[in-house]
């Protein structure tokens, strides 16, 4: 089994390929961009539903927390939609 150092290597490099191909997936995608973003958010809300029921995950999260999160996610689709827009 691979130690831990090279395993966190090849995550991390891995993570930078999915990064880096994402600019060519939105030069390829003919969807614009804020209807793009929805289908994202979408499909990451959905996958984390199913994940959450699947492992049976306790969520509480203060309303703090929420705002934060809330705020967080704004600025996030605004990346992304500035980003697919260029």
């Amino acid at each position: 089994m691979l130690n831990d150092k090279i395993k966190n290597y090849l995550h991390l490099h891995f993570l930078v390929f999915i990064a880096g191909f994402t600019a060519i997936l939105g030069e390829l995608i003919t969807v614009s961009a804020i209807p793009l973003v929805w289908f994202r958010m979408l499909i990451a809300s959905i996958l984390v539903f199913i994940y959450i029921k699947v492992s049976k995950t306790d969520i509480s999260i203060s309303p703090k927390s929420v705002i934060k999160l809330f705020v967080a996610g704004i600025i996030i689709a605004l990346h992304w939609i500035t980003f697919f827009g260029s």
